[in-house]
């Protein structure tokens, strides 16, 4: 009793402590995000019959689509959902929608009252990631990845996980193999497994296992994708090379196309298969091609009215009436191409993507233009606009609304499109000035000249005025200098500074000052000094720099960033604050945009968005994952910045490989994370319908014990990391207490002390 006092005692000190001290900015700000994903790769789909509604698993978040009316919406991350990169949906008898995701685990939702509850990788790493949710009586099947079968009974107390129970099915328990790509129960009580090793099956009258591969039987492949049964009671089997029949104690093969076969769906008479690259039906005695598009399709189910639908990638929904032979498409408006690498924003707040990258995307589809208040996708490339290729590789849009599009491969190494988007002109190397048709990277200077990195042939320059343009090339040879390297795209990356340009260069030790005296075009008075790069050489591939209102000059790189100041630019001198910092250490840096207030963004490949406060007095960070936030995916290649016009809160633009973020920073008055020191909770609050699963602290001494307590001051959960130490001071928890139960919904306090340090306090709430 006294001990608990006395943490009583403690900790409302500590309460009083945090309240009296004003909010720093990291304390002060609230993230508010929005995904746009693509949401037309539907890669399974699931019948609601209660209220004829179609749930698709997407690669960008779960669609909703009405059946009766063919309205849709989107739901991603954001609005709850476990994952945007979802594998399968499933929906029971009482209308819940169970879905799984490629790696993060399952969700079901309720939609009776919009509850979610989520099993994530974290909390039962098995269920990591699920191709099928199959149904049997009161238990949930699972068909995982690397797993086996997991079947849940759901407690009676739905998101108090010490009431569920879990069952494993593995190649310990007779499956031939732990990638099961399909389940299915018979009537007789039979379970059939499709597995990347053919068939397992287990007989119901004798509990013993007997399996089909294509060694021991006339199984078309051993990847076996989709399992079921006919009213005859034979069992199809789809597999990754044909389709296969299980009748009377036998297993037949169907002959005809090797196709992918990814789904099985039943009329009274004949069954349906979508492969990848057609749609077939099959009756006794008979098969025919249905569709007569090239369609690589996934899924199929029936509805209510007996209409086949079909998730085609690209499309979206397809729905064929087979009764009055009728085919219907319901396109999911969505871009091309869902993978962004440049953003840009222009006059009228619509995002411009590009889908390229150097040296070169195969799958790039040019660059896609996001109505920002719409939410409409429309993408431009080769085949419908006059882009010249479709790997654009950045875009600039200029005071006019002017976008600029670069190109790495094709006819054309520029693409400008007017304001209004009515008139599109291309400059390539043999009908303008510019050096080569492959550009690699741009940047607009205070001036609004267009400066650009060509493939081989150094730097170009496009100065406009009205409809006439001219242009200024800078080689290796000029009157007073040169670029130190111009071969094989040797210049990686370029940046405005004191009313000149610096250039970064790969293999070489060196960045180049441009000093051209405000006489652009002009070279003979032009100053080149070569500076020695304090950093060693240049990475081969990775490169960005860019400068800030103090004139510091910034660098990203393969390990990280550096940032370097001083009123001379021959004498380096790297900024203290940098040298003890371990946020970025190792990390590949892409692109980094110094925003409105001069603070920094950092995007990385594989480690999310990082944000950092750079006030005077003032330098504190924040790190952003697809984990412990609403961003998308983790790997990050460009930001852009815009403005609420209404509240005037600073927009950040985030591109990435799954789509597109926007956060809108929102300043808060004595709300958010409420902390004594650069220690924070994210996110905060916890709210678990928004996809929230886990808690991050941040800024925690490496060395410290860590203390979180509920607003009676009850300890809840603790930690040591004196002796084993805490990575870069953050700390993930899964909301369970110290004896494994999931925590109430309410306000959490957490403390962090280390030997001979101030305390680190901190406060959360979370939602239910």
């Amino acid at each position: 009793m006294g001990k608990s006092r006395r943490i009583r005692t403690a900790l409302y000190f500590i309460f009083l402590a945090i309240v009296a001290v004003p909010l720093t900015s990291q304390s002060g700000n609230e993230f508010l995000w929005t995904s746009y994903t693509k949401l037309d790769h539907v890669r399974s789909i699931g019948f609601s019959p209660q209220d004829h509604i179609i749930w698709c698993a997407t690669t960008g978040g779960l669609l909703r689509f009405d059946a009766d009316s063919g309205s849709y919406e989107g739901w991603t991350h954001v609005e709850g959902v476990i994952s945007n990169n979802l594998l399968t949906v499933s929906i029971n008898d009482a209308g819940h929608v169970w879905i799984g995701s490629e790696g993060d685990g399952v969700c079901r939702y309720n939609p009776s009252d919009s509850s979610w509850v989520y099993y994530t990788a974290d909390f039962r790493e098995a269920v990591g990631t699920v191709h099928e949710i199959i149904f049997n009586e009161e238990e949930i099947w699972f068909g995982t990845k690397e797993n086996g079968i997991q079947t849940l009974i759901e407690g009676s107390d739905p998101g108090d996980y010490l009431d569920d129970a879990w069952m494993s099915y593995t190649v310990r328990n007779g499956l031939s193999d732990n990638m099961v790509r399909a389940l299915f129960i018979t009537d007789a009580g039979d379970w059939w497994v499709g597995t990347d090793e053919g068939v397992s099956v287990l007989s119901h009258e004798t509990d013993e296992w007997s399996y089909f591969t294509t060694e021991n039987s006339v199984l078309r492949h051993n990847q076996v994708n989709a399992i079921a049964q006919d009213r005859l009671g034979r069992i199809w089997i789809a597999t990754r090379s044909g389709l296969n029949r299980y009748e009377q104690g036998k297993m037949i093969a169907f002959s005809g196309p090797s196709r992918n076969m990814r789904a099985i769906a039943f009329d009274d008479t004949f069954a349906v298969i979508p492969t990848n690259s057609a749609i077939y039906r099959y009756w006794n005695g008979g098969r025919e091609v249905l569709s007569q598009s090239d369609w690589d399709c996934y899924d199929v189910m029936r509805d209510h009215n007996n209409n086949f639908w079909f998730a085609v990638d690209g499309v979206g929904l397809v729905r064929w009436d087979s009764e009055s032979d009728e085919w219907t498409e319901f396109p999911i408006n969505a871009p091309e191409y869902g993978s962004f690498f440049h953003i840009a924003i222009d006059k009228n707040r619509d995002a411009w993507l590009t889908t390229g990258r150097r040296p070169g995307n195969p799958e790039a589809r040019g660059v896609v233009k996001l109505d920002t208040e719409s939410g409409i996708w429309k993408t431009f490339h080769r085949d419908n606009s006059m882009l010249p290729g479709n790997n654009c590789t950045g875009v600039v849009v200029d005071s006019q609304n002017r976008k600029f599009i670069g190109n790495y491969n094709g006819p054309g190494g520029l693409t400008l499109i007017s304001s209004d988007e009515t008139e599109w002109r291309v400059f390539d190397a043999t009908t303008s000035g510019i050096s080569n048709s492959a550009n690699l990277e741009m940047h607009l200077d205070d001036q609004e000249n267009l400066w650009m990195i060509s493939y081989t042939a150094g730097i170009d320059v496009l100065q406009i005025s009205g409809n006439d343009t001219n242009w200024v090339s800078f080689t290796g040879n000029e009157p007073n200098g040169g670029l130190s390297d111009t071969e094989d795209a040797a210049t990686i990356a370029l940046s405005s500074y004191n009313g000149g340009m610096l250039f970064m260069y790969r293999r070489l030790e060196t960045i180049d000052f441009l000093d051209y005296n405000n006489t652009l075009g002009y070279k003979y008075d032009d100053q080149w000094e070569g500076l020695p790069f304090p950093m060693g050489t240049m990475p081969e591939d990775i490169g960005f720099i860019t400068t800030d209102a103090n004139n510091e000059i910034w660098i990203g790189t393969q390990n990280g960033i550096a940032a370097f100041s001083g009123s001379d630019i021959s004498e380096w001198s790297i900024d203290e604050k940098w040298e003890n910092s371990t946020n970025l250490l190792g990390v590949t840096v892409n692109h980094i945009l110094v925003d409105q207030d001069n603070n920094k963004w950092f995007s990385t490949p594989e480690n999310g968005l990082h944000y950092f406060i750079d006030r005077p007095g003032e330098k504190e960070w924040y790190h952003f994952t697809h984990e412990n936030s609403m961003l998308v995916s983790n790997e990050v290649y460009w930001t852009a910045e815009d403005k609420d016009p209404a509240t005037g809160n600073l927009i950040i633009w985030v591109a990435t490989v799954q789509g597109v973020s926007r956060v809108e920073v929102q300043p808060q008055d004595g709300g958010g994370e409420i902390s004594s020191s650069s220690a924070y909770a994210y996110p905060n609050p916890f709210d678990a319908r928004k996809g929230h699963y886990r808690i991050t602290l941040v800024g925690l001494p490496t060395k410290s014990v860590v203390n979180i307590f509920n607003v009676a001051g009850d300890v809840v959960r603790d930690w040591s990391f004196k002796f084993t130490g805490l990575e870069n001071g953050e700390l993930t928890w899964d909301l369970k207490n110290n004896s494994g139960a999931r925590v109430a919904p309410g306000i959490y306090f957490f403390t962090a002390t280390e030997i001979n340090e101030p305390t680190v306090t901190g406060k959360f709430a979370i939602l239910r």
